[in-house]
């Protein structure tokens, strides 16, 4: 996993509510963390598969709910469900036919 915030496309001051993103080696899944539930314009174009699933994670619940699935011919703005400080997420994009398993962890 390597540190990538070219992948964040919104406005990203450097101050508390700075979003940070990573990217798997292959780009086979790109994580970004919000710590205040600011809505994230990801590089879906960066990605390496035509279709990719999409989560939030919820770091105060330990849940994680299945957004929605993607084409990555484009990018795309993912906004968690609420926002302000306490609500912080973990923006996770994965290949649609990766073997990741969140099942576990579903909301």
């Amino acid at each position: 996993i390597e540190l990538n915030q070219a992948l964040i496309l919104n406005d990203n001051p450097e101050e508390e509510s700075y979003i940070l993103s990573a990217a798997g080696e292959n780009n086979d899944f790109i994580i970004a963390y919000t710590p205040s539930g600011k809505s994230i314009e990801i590089d879906l174009t960066k990605m390496n598969s035509e279709n990719v699933k999409a989560y939030w994670f919820n770091p105060r619940s330990g849940k994680i709910k299945h957004i929605g699935d993607f084409e990555t011919d484009m990018p795309h703005e993912f906004q968690p469900w609420s926002n302000g400080w306490g609500s912080d997420f973990l923006l996770i994009i994965v290949n649609k036919n990766s073997s990741y398993d969140f099942s576990k962890f579903n909301n």
